[in-house]
């Protein structure tokens, strides 16, 4: 996805350019890294979330079971917060993640 975005970033595309020829050792497009920063934005994401629900005056939690293809049961967590702007009123959810069930 990096190398996608380099070819419209001119810087970008130039830290990648640099990286292919071996110009430069350290960078932050390594596998770690780039799961330590897909981590933080989702950590990010999620107190995002929790803050909207613990501000709305009516939330829920929904919990589901279901198993995978490997046939293992899997718990799936959505978080439902009514928000309510002026006189509009919507439901929304938001999928939190997943979890093998023991």
């Amino acid at each position: 996805m990096v190398e996608v975005i380099g070819k419209f970033d001119v810087v970008l595309s130039e830290h990648l350019r640099h990286i292919k020829n071996d110009e430069m050792s350290n960078h932050y497009l390594r596998k770690t890294m780039q799961n330590e920063f897909i981590q933080l934005f989702a950590d990010d994401v999620l107190q995002k979330i929790c803050k909207r629900l613990t501000d709305t005056k009516y939330f829920s939690v929904i919990l589901d079971c279901t198993p995978d293809v490997s046939h293992e049961e899997q718990l799936t967590v959505v978080l439902c917060c009514i928000e309510i702007v002026g006189t509009s009123v919507d439901a929304v959810e938001h999928f939190v993640g997943y979890s093998i069930v023991d």
